[in-house]
């Protein structure tokens, strides 16, 4: 049930834009994938239709807007374990980092979940760097601060703080990563980081 839960949360992240893109697809089909693996016989078929059924319901809920992702984080917070609720926040940062862009909507979604169950923030930080090293992060089209898990409504000298840590910890990151397209993502999240010290410091 729990798993069902989290497939829940995932569909919301990758519906967070009105459809359901194939890359989102196929790491929600995958990570049903790697659950039934642990399976065989009449088990793994019932949870392979369970679930199926799970997405196929999510995706009409989120479709119409009738998706409660409250109701979906308070049930898991009542029959999941932390292990599982973490799970479930690295499904929708797998979900959200599927097509390779940051969308503002899926990342509210997820802080919103993170919230709802209670996520550790330094546990949610390495969940999240490790989907953001992947991202093609294109400065016009990313809010710094909801990439990072800032809240904008910190004074600027707070805001300012949050962002000097998140530099040194990529220029730290930047510098253990070889030549290809991890580095290049660190890169240009130092490069976003730098801009959005830029307007904070006016």
């Amino acid at each position: 049930k729990s798993q069902a839960l989290a497939i829940n949360i995932g569909m919301a992240v990758a519906m967070a834009d009105g459809n359901l893109d194939d890359s989102e697809g196929l790491v929600l089909k995958n990570w049903i994938k790697s659950i039934l693996s642990n399976y065989t016989g009449e088990k793994e078929k019932s949870l392979k239709e369970t679930f199926n059924n799970t997405m196929r319901e999510s995706y009409n809920l989120a479709k119409s807007g009738n998706l409660k992702l409250e109701e979906v984080c308070k049930e898991l917070n009542e029959i999941g374990d932390t292990a599982q609720k973490y799970h479930a926040v690295e499904l929708a940062h797998k979900v959200m980092a599927a097509d390779g862009i940051v969308d503002q909507r899926e990342m509210k979604i997820i802080h919103s979940v993170a919230d709802l169950l209670d996520i550790d923030s330094s546990e949610l930080e390495k969940i999240r760097d490790k989907q953001i090293i992947k991202l093609n992060t294109n400065p016009k089209d990313v809010d710094t601060l909801s990439l990072l898990g800032i809240s904008p409504s910190l004074s600027n000298e707070e805001i300012i703080d949050e962002l000097k840590k998140e530099f040194i910890k990529w220029n730290g990151r930047l510098n253990t990563l070889g030549d290809g397209k991890e580095k290049d993502n660190a890169q240009k999240m130092l490069d976003l980081i730098g801009k959005a010290r830029d307007k904070y410091n006016k």
